[in-house]
């Protein structure tokens, strides 16, 4: 899968700014510090890496599965937001159905906007209707990466809890409430995706990845937190589903991206 996720990449560093579009795009805008914020650019590689490790042992109970095209979902799925922005899950979950309705229409016409600017296929996929699955998650490749990236946002979150930042362990006030914690919230919506496909229900405590084993106590482990380094990054902890987390990153990319998980970008 690594060759596969390669080429696509290549494929995609040819759409002219997309990268620098991604890159532009920062993630967690309610959190401030993030000590390792990351961009859309980095997450979409994260939630490709993910996905494919993730695969081999849900393979065997999906049926017929394209893991071509779920790479390339996986790799595409928030282009969209190049052009609205990052919407925040923990905002999402405090908006009335009408706001929400908003954001589906603004997405929509951000596809379109992007299938006219890029070229129409990557992977000898319709650009246009990747973009489309991953919204509608209408395929079981859409549905299991996007299951992937909310184990990366998940990963993410529990990153700087490591790090010792307790912006990730308090609850958020913003401009539609007071957010839900991050992991509460995202192993909720984890879990209703499973009820609500069957593809995914199947997969349930098959691995690590599509399990939902009791969390230490968050409070605790920031407390005794530190900043991330390179050395440490390989280190286990109490909670495995951080370490796979941690370990696919390592395995799967270059120094370069690695050094997002341990290159401190902001302070207290």
């Amino acid at each position: 899968m690594k060759e596969t996720i390669s080429a696509l990449q290549e494929e995609l560093a040819a759409f002219p700014w997309r990268e620098e579009g991604l890159q532009n795009i920062k993630r967690w805008k309610t959190r401030r510090p993030m000590y390792y914020r990351p961009d859309l650019s980095t997450h979409s590689k994260h939630v490709a890496w993910l996905a494919a490790a993730a695969l081999p042992a849900a393979l065997p109970l999906l049926g017929a599965f394209d893991a071509k095209k779920m790479c390339a979902v996986a790799l595409v799925h928030d282009d969209a937001e190049i052009v609205t922005g990052d919407y925040e899950a923990g905002n999402k979950a405090n908006m009335a159905h009408e706001q929400l309705a908003a954001i589906d229409k603004h997405e929509r016409k951000a596809i379109h906007e992007l299938a006219a600017r890029f070229p129409k296929t990557v992977g000898g996929y319709t650009y246009e209707e990747l973009l489309f699955d991953i919204l509608d998650l209408e395929s079981k490749e859409a549905q299991f990466a996007k299951y992937l990236d909310r184990f990366d946002g998940f990963g993410e979150g529990i990153h700087e809890i490591y790090a010792g930042n307790p912006q990730f362990t308090e609850k958020i006030v913003t401009e539609y409430g007071p957010m839900p914690h991050f992991y509460d919230l995202n192993v909720d919506l984890r879990a209703r995706m499973m009820e609500k496909h069957s593809a995914l229900a199947g997969l349930k405590d098959t691995s690590l990845f599509f399990s939902f084993p009791p969390f230490p106590d968050w409070k605790e482990v920031v407390q005794k937190g530190s900043f991330h380094t390179r050395e440490r990054l390989a280190e286990t902890t109490e909670f495995a589903q951080y370490d796979i987390w941690k370990k696919t990153i390592l395995d799967s990319g270059d120094e370069k991206e690695i050094k997002h998980l341990y290159l401190q970008q902001e302070s207290i």
